[in-house]
């Protein structure tokens, strides 16, 4: 019927999405352009920036950015990366560059963060 083909291109769609996510953030440091995401997903680049948005509640970059900033700070929190390794580590070359992203998303400056051992 028209409702299981419907539901079935919903699910179809849900694992394109849950793809194109896991491919973004394999590696934080070099991510695919959209329009390779898009290749590998099935999806011309318009659709996979709708649905995306849609899916996750935020653009493509943008919760690119969300996560490589998370994983920023998880880097310096835990002691086990210093602010420039952990830079380095998710793709800056420019440290400037780097604390500027980290202290409009955490609204702290990466070497302010405490930490642990």
């Amino acid at each position: 019927t028209r409702k299981e083909s419907s539901a079935a291109s919903d699910v179809y769609k849900r694992q394109r999405l849950i793809h194109a996510r896991s491919l973004l953030l394999a590696d934080l440091a070099q991510p695919p352009s959209i329009a390779d995401l898009a290749r590998q997903c099935g999806m011309n680049t318009f659709k996979l920036k709708q649905v995306f948005k849609q899916h996750f509640g935020l653009p493509v970059h943008a919760f690119y950015q969300r996560e490589r900033m998370r994983a920023a700070w998880d880097l310096i929190a835990t002691g086990g990366h210093s602010v420039s390794q952990a830079g380095l580590k998710l793709g800056y070359t420019n440290m400037s560059h780097f604390s500027s992203a980290f202290k409009r998303v955490h609204d702290v400056l990466p070497n302010q963060v405490k930490r642990g051992g």
